[in-house]
């Protein structure tokens, strides 16, 4: 290889480029020579070797607003190949982390003017940010050598700045270090397999016998994809309980937790305006994300309402006898198949189904809590087990449902036998689910309207608080309330005047709306922060929406809903909200690969989230339809032939 013949004004710039991007002196015996083979066919514009330096960053615009990672050009890197003397050369793309001390960056951020009690609001978000820069070099080089010549190269440049550089196994790809398919991998896809084959078997023979003889029910419609869509596809507006609305807001109340977990993902990946953030937390908007983790209550509520409404049903029916053993093992048995299937494919396949720089870390994120604490999810015991390694981040919602499912008799049934006596024993329940809500709240010194950031999920606050299911059992206990008083008028027609109709959907919206807006109160500048204020919204804020979602259901169900209870009754609902569990299981799992696989940054705005979340939301579903014929109904099914 012959290096052209350049200016001196070239040659000096074409030295610097060639210092700056191969490595001087590894170790390594290999690596040296490949490097030197990148060297001379980089001087002498080698198309193989222009592509290696052109898929490496050059220093990023906009760092100043946020932009602080280069992705580089990561398909372009490890595509490429060249024959040498020393072998074959092959790409490989690192990204190397250069953080500065928290003193660089709170200067960065005070640009914008911000106070310093404005900082400590949103310390939060910026809290150990890092420039990131990606290079392309031969994949024989070892971590060692790459981090020791890019740690000399950028300290030159950063002369003066306190820098610490870090480089690990993690942070690159190269074709060669591709994951592999093993027996693990072979043994659970043979399952699918299998699985998806009985499914496809039992749905033949089923249609087979349902056109000689249609009311002669088989095993078969347990797996038949064609029966299990009819209960999917199947809505009815003349539902005995009178629960029409309960579809619409259940798929709602889902379709708001993606929204939420889109935009907490968004906090978790780079984006060329990341600053832009701290703008948006003043803004009334953002109080709608921030805010929206009431909407898991919804779930709570509907959860305790159901279980109470129909098991009252029951003891009434049968003199007070129900087998609650049976009724326990039909909420596991409906819960866990499911989200078996889920845990599974994050510790076999889940690292095939991508790549890029995120690639690694997104898959450990989600692989090894699967791997090390699959037991303790499948229990739905992780809460508190491993709250700061949870399998599946929203599984912690599974484990507070069973265990305030197998804890439900000791309200339902005192409600159901004595009536007073089990109303006492339900308020209790409740002040004191409060108040030990407000009293580690109270302890810790939370603030309310705690911001979405990247450590989130092992902080304090949510190991320790929002995921604990006595803590978080309050709106639990509002829907076995609910429940019961369904269930004792039910044989009642109940009448309202226009005075409490209109009063009490003042009311909902009110509650509804302070909740979620009142978030934006703790985010403003000059809100200094209040003890009791912020552990008394923690503490009650659920509940305040809960008593606004309580009042929907009561209206409805009772003929004063009018058009919201037409929208939410609607039969797209009903199916929908059958969809719901799917929902659930898989959107946060998409959500991660999707933001696993970027190969660019992004770009923060309400309109792109929002695009994005319209696209989550059609997609999710799209799979829940699969997943709910293969993996859920069959289950639904026999779970409940142990009624």
């Amino acid at each position: 290889m012959i290096p052209l013949i350049l200016s001196k004004k070239q040659s000096l710039i074409m030295n610097q480029v060639v210092a700056s991007y191969t490595l001087s002196k590894p170790n390594n015996e290999l690596c040296a020579n490949h490097s030197r083979v990148f060297k001379y066919a980089l001087r002498a514009f080698k198309p193989w070797a222009l592509k290696m330096f052109d898929s490496s960053s050059k220093f990023q615009p906009g760092v100043l607003s946020g932009n602080l990672m280069d992705f580089g050009a990561f398909r372009e890197c490890l595509k490429i190949k060249a024959n040498t003397q020393y072998g074959q050369l092959a790409g490989q793309h690192c990204t190397i982390k250069i953080q500065p001390t928290e003193n660089i960056v709170k200067k960065v951020v005070m640009f914008r003017g911000l106070s310093e009690m404005r900082y400590d609001k949103i310390k939060a978000l910026v809290d150990g940010a890092s420039i990131y820069w990606s290079v392309c070099i031969p994949d024989s080089c070892p971590i060692e050598d790459i981090l020791k010549h890019f740690t000399k190269l950028i300290k030159t440049f950063g002369e003066g700045l306190d820098l610490e550089i870090t480089l690990n196994e993690d942070d690159c790809s190269s074709i060669k270090n591709e994951p592999k398919f093993g027996r693990n991998q072979y043994i659970f896809s043979g399952v699918l397999l299998s699985i998806i084959l009985i499914c496809l078997i039992s749905t033949i023979i089923d249609v087979v016998h349902r056109r000689k003889n249609p009311e002669k029910k088989t095993l078969f419609r347990i797996f038949s994809l064609y029966s299990n869509s009819l209960y999917i596809f199947n809505y009815n507006n003349n539902n005995p309980t009178g629960f029409n609305c309960i579809d619409g807001i259940r798929y709602l109340s889902i379709s708001y937790v993606v929204v939420g977990h889109r935009f907490m993902m968004t906090m978790f990946v780079p984006s060329v305006n990341a600053l832009d953030l701290i703008d948006w937390l003043l803004r009334y908007r953002s109080t709608i994300i921030i805010g929206g983790t009431v909407s898991v209550d919804t779930f709570f509520m509907i959860s305790g309402m159901l279980l109470t409404y129909h098991s009252m049903n029951h003891l009434s029916k049968n003199n007070g006898k129900l087998n609650w053993f049976f009724l326990n093992l039909y909420r596991f048995m409906r819960l866990t198949p499911p989200l078996a299937f889920i845990v599974i494919t994050h510790i076999t396949l889940i690292q095939f189904l991508g790549s890029g720089p995120l690639w690694k870390h997104s898959i450990k994120t989600l692989q090894l809590p699967c791997k090390y604490f699959w037991w303790s999810t499948l229990l739905h015991i992780q809460n508190y087990i491993n709250p700061s390694h949870l399998c599946l981040v929203q599984a912690w919602y599974l484990t507070n449902d069973f265990l305030y499912y197998l804890f439900a008799p000791f309200l339902i049934y005192p409600l159901w036998k004595w009536n007073y006596f089990g109303w006492i024993i339900w308020g209790i329940a409740y002040i004191l689910s409060v108040a030990i809500n407000f009293y580690y709240a109270w302890i810790n010194k939370y603030g309310a309207g705690k911001l979405v950031s990247n450590t989130l999920l092992v902080e304090d606050y949510f190991t320790k608080h929002y995921v604990v299911p006595h803590i978080r059992a309050s709106t639990y206990i509002l829907g076995i309330g609910l429940g019961a008083i369904f269930h004792f008028t039910r044989d009642k027609k109940i009448k309202m005047n226009a005075v409490t109709v209109t009063v009490g959907w003042m009311w909902c919206f009110i509650l509804i709306i302070t909740t979620t807006i009142g978030n934006h109160f703790f985010q403003l500048e000059d809100h200094e922060y209040n003890r009791l204020e912020a552990s008394s919204f923690i503490s009650l804020s659920r509940s305040g929406w809960t008593f606004g979602v309580m009042w929907i259901v009561w209206a409805c169900k009772h003929g004063y809903g009018g058009p919201i209870n037409y929208f939410l009754a609607h039969p797209i609902f009903q199916v929908l909200g059958k969809l719901t569990y799917s929902v659930f299981l898989l959107h946060l799992s998409i959500q991660f690969l999707d933001n696993g696989a970027l190969k660019l940054p992004i770009y923060f705005s309400d309109f792109s989230l929002y695009y994005k979340v319209i696209g989550d939301l059609v997609l999710v579903t799209f799979f829940a339809v699969f997943y709910a014929l293969i993996f859920e109904c069959p289950f639904v099914r026999l779970a409940r032939m142990l009624k």
